[in-house]
């Protein structure tokens, strides 16, 4: 949100020519964004940047709080993004965050503007983070727990596979009835069905051939075959399967 521009005053990241986050820096010279602090907040940061309240680390205490009522605030926008921060949570947060090597620093250093400019860096984030435990629950030789489903089913799918999906569903059925679009010049995962001028006598002359890759279905094809006969009997009735 910094570094796209969408936060009045930076929350994490500095402002040009700084070290510090700007919120921060800008509390510093006294200034606070209203929307984003209350005056009781911009009390007790001026407090402990004045020395008034001791603290071993003033600018990481006065950061930290400054930090969660951003965070609160931006709640009121995004609450499905930011969930409430009581003072017990505050209470966890590293007291390092304006060290060097901190997370919050290696953050800043890693997801340059450039990188935050593609919104797939939010998917790539979530892989990320889901990776240990959709490894713990991949490695599980028993019945997987219904809590643990979302680790390795809800998984980041890239723009590209989208495209694919979409445009050889929607886009196939637009060009099926709109022969002469130029839709197609857009669309560069599209895939023009073939035809292939085959007689066929009586349905026990048809094959089927296991594609061996997975399907959208999930299924593989070691266990595809009885899967779909079992589901599609009227299908499969009088039709010989080959690999």
């Amino acid at each position: 949100m910094d570094a796209r521009g969408y936060t009045r005053v930076r929350i994490v990241s500095p402002s040009e020519g700084f070290t510090q986050p700007e919120i921060l820096a800008e509390a510093k010279a006294g200034q606070f964004d209203e929307q984003l602090t209350s005056a009781s907040i911009q009390m007790r940061v001026l407090e402990l940047l004045n020395g008034n309240v001791p603290s071993p680390t003033p600018q990481g205490e006065a950061y930290k709080i400054l930090l969660v009522a951003a965070c609160n605030s931006y709640r009121k926008l995004l609450p499905s993004i930011f969930e409430h921060i009581a003072d017990e949570i505050e209470l966890l947060m590293p007291d390092d965050l304006l060290a060097a090597g901190s997370v919050l620093s290696q953050t800043v250093d890693t997801l340059t503007e450039d990188d935050c400019k593609d919104v797939e860096i939010l998917g790539w984030l979530y892989q990320f983070y889901i990776s240990e435990r959709k490894d713990q629950v991949m490695a599980r030789k028993s019945a997987v727990p219904t809590e643990d489903i979302p680790a390795v089913t809800q998984l980041f799918t890239p723009h590209w596979i989208v495209r694919y999906l979409v445009e050889n569903s929607l886009g196939r059925l637009w060009m099926l009835n709109h022969p002469q679009s130029r839709l197609i010049d857009h669309m560069p995962y599209y895939i023009a069905p073939c035809t292939l001028d085959i007689p066929v006598r009586d349905s026990s002359s048809l094959r089927t051939l296991d594609i061996p890759v997975r399907d959208g279905c999930g299924w593989h094809p070691a266990d595809s075959r009885e899967r779909q006969k079992s589901l599609f009997p009227s299908v499969f009735r009088g039709i010989h399967y080959v690999r």
